[in-house]
């Protein structure tokens, strides 16, 4: 980790890297999707070692509301996601790569259990990629 915050990289492929990788499941701006945290200023939010870790160990700091969580239904099928919000009648989750709810009738739902692992995956980046990534999310203020 010491080497990796040492290093500096290019802010330029950083932001071609976040369009290949980030944008399919966070806003930065107006672009990509709402369904992990917005990045549009994690610059001010987390130190270059807690932006590599962020990408490096995603599972060791989830967000609060955005932790994953298992759902089975009654019918046998399984599925990850974000849970929104859970009424009486029905639970709203936010399936991954989609800004959009998704509404299931609590009735048919069997359990819902909190995981520990993060629904962002481990990407294979090489360091000189990760350096070029967090040059580039580290530019990302108010």
């Amino acid at each position: 980790m010491t080497k990796l915050v040492a290093a500096n990289g290019s802010v330029e492929n950083g932001k071609t890297i976040a369009s290949n990788y980030c944008l399919a499941c966070h806003k930065i701006g107006n672009e990509g999707i709402d369904f992990g945290p917005g990045l549009s200023e994690i610059g001010d939010k987390l130190s270059k070692e807690g932006l590599f870790n962020a990408i490096i160990n995603p599972s060791e700091g989830m967000g609060f509301g955005y932790e994953t969580q298992l759902i089975k239904m009654k019918d046998g099928t399984e599925f990850t996601c974000i849970v929104n919000s859970k009424t009486e009648n029905d639970l709203i989750v936010k399936l991954v790569g989609s800004s959009e709810q998704k509404i299931y009738k609590l009735a048919d739902v069997e359990s819902v259990t909190q995981l520990d692992e993060s629904l962002m995956p481990k990407f294979p980046l090489s360091e000189t990629e990760l350096v070029d990534l967090v040059s580039y999310l580290e530019t990302l203020r108010k």
